[in-house]
C-alpha cells in the first residue's frame, strides 16, 4: 500500500494525488492541517472514489449511481467552499 501525506501541498499536487487515489484503492492519503480542509478533502475523495467504483461494476443500479453522484456533487460543493476552488473531478 502506498502512503502519501498532505500538509503543505499545492492544489495541483493535491489534485494529482487525489486522482491517483480515486483510481487506485491501494493508496492511503494522510491529510494533515486545517481540520475543515482535511474533512472537505477526505469527503470529496471518498465520494469520487465511490462513484468511480460504482461505474466500474456491472450490477449497480442507476439509483445507486445517482445517489453516489449526488454525494459527490455535495462533497465537491463543500470542497469548493472550503478551498475556494472547484473540485476537478
Amino acid at each position: 500500500m502506498m502512503k502519501e501525506q498532505l500538509d503543505h501541498t499545492s492544489t495541483d499536487q493535491l489534485h494529482a494525488l487525489m486522482a491517483r487515489a480515486i483510481l487506485d484503492k491501494n493508496i492511503f492519503i494522510e491529510i494533515k492541517g486545517n481540520n475543515s480542509r482535511a474533512i472537505a478533502a477526505r469527503a470529496v475523495l471518498e465520494a469520487s472514489r465511490e462513484l468511480f467504483n460504482f461505474l466500474g461494476q456491472p450490477n449497480v443500479s442507476l439509483i445507486e449511481i445517482r445517489e453516489a453522484l449526488d454525494r459527490k456533487h455535495y462533497a465537491a460543493a463543500h470542497y469548493q467552499k472550503i478551498f475556494n476552488e472547484s473540485w476537478r473531478f
